[in-house]
């Protein structure tokens, strides 16, 4: 094993496996050394352990292979957003193509790796929720993501998703026009019989409703018009909101799965899914106070809503805009 060797000295004896490699190889905190024990990059006289709590005797030869400090994130990664963090949770700007959680085929740059790589696994928590994780967001979708730090706010948070008490508000660039500026969509949801990474609409899935309003209409942008629109689930369903805008004949511009009908390829205006996770507010787990966030829109959003601004003759309201939602 490549890497840095200690031998435990007289007075260190008997100490955990975690508290060694944070006073012999500078890990930071027992979190980070827990993180690198069970990554299986520690051996104890050539003999590689699992569980940081394991006590080491003095004069065994400890070895680590690598370095005990977290990796610098990689420039396409920098773009995370750490906007909050306190003791009980974590409220992250994610960028669009960064995967939440690890798959099969690609287990590194998550958001989950990044929280546990700086905070360290969540202690008791089942093991696909350790990186404190208490809601998704598709990969190419930008904006707020929460995560908790203790089991204790874990399960809290998790409580008020379920319980519909977490308030998100997304923004979406639609194709089309709509004529209403506030509409609904109630439509149950469930997986397509032959793409089960697909949703569509069908009376005997999952209840799932959105709210939508019209922010910016462009009647001149694109075949057929764009718009702005903003979306506030009242309910948590996989791909909920771009199957609801898809249904109310308004799909999300650069969606792959979700296009416009007859469309045979995404549009070539985004080249990914134009939505994106603008608003959180929701209630403290420890305190008990409200929290309430923002993330601005991302650039390329942002210019391609300049583009339909340059091309627009006769947005509706103001300036093309309406006034916020109460």
């Amino acid at each position: 094993m490549k890497g840095q060797v200690h031998k435990v000295p007289p007075e260190l004896g008997g100490k955990r496996l975690d508290d060694l490699l944070v006073r012999l190889f500078g890990a930071g905190t027992r979190e980070r050394a827990a993180v690198l024990v069970r990554q299986g990059r520690v051996q104890v006289d050539g003999r590689r352990l699992w569980r940081e709590t394991e006590s080491i005797p003095a004069g065994a030869r400890l070895a680590l292979a690598g370095s005990a400090r977290p990796k610098e994130a990689p420039a396409s990664r920098s773009a995370l957003g750490w906007l909050h963090v306190d003791d009980a949770l974590v409220v992250l700007d994610k960028p669009a193509g960064m995967l939440v959680q690890p798959t099969p085929k690609e287990t590194r740059g998550t958001v989950a790796n990044a929280l546990l790589e700086r905070f360290g696994p969540i202690a008791e928590a089942p093991k696909g929720e350790r990186a404190g994780l208490v809601h998704r967001l598709d990969r190419e979708t930008s904006g707020l993501l929460l995560a908790a730090r203790t089991r204790e706010a874990q399960l809290a948070l998790m409580d008020a998703f379920r319980e519909r008490s977490v308030q998100k508000r997304y923004l979406a660039l639609v194709h089309g026009v709509p004529r209403e500026t506030h509409f609904a969509v109630e439509l149950n949801l469930a997986p397509s019989a032959d793409q089960p990474d697909v949703q569509r609409t069908d009376v005997r899935g999952a209840e799932a409703q959105t709210d939508f309003v019209v922010r910016e209409r462009y009647p001149n942008a694109g075949d057929g018009g764009r718009s702005l629109v903003e979306c506030r689930p009242r309910t948590g369903r996989r791909h909920q909101i771009r199957v609801h805008l898809q249904a109310a004949g308004f799909p999300i511009v650069g969606d792959k799965i979700y296009r416009p009908a007859g469309a045979s390829a995404p549009s070539r205006e985004l080249a990914r899914h134009g939505l994106h996770a603008a608003g959180l507010v929701f209630a403290h787990p420890a305190s008990g106070r409200s929290m309430a966030f923002e993330a601005p829109l991302p650039p390329d959003m942002q210019m391609l809503l300049s583009r339909w601004k340059s091309g627009s003759t006769g947005p509706a309201g103001p300036a093309g805009r309406y006034p916020p939602s109460p």
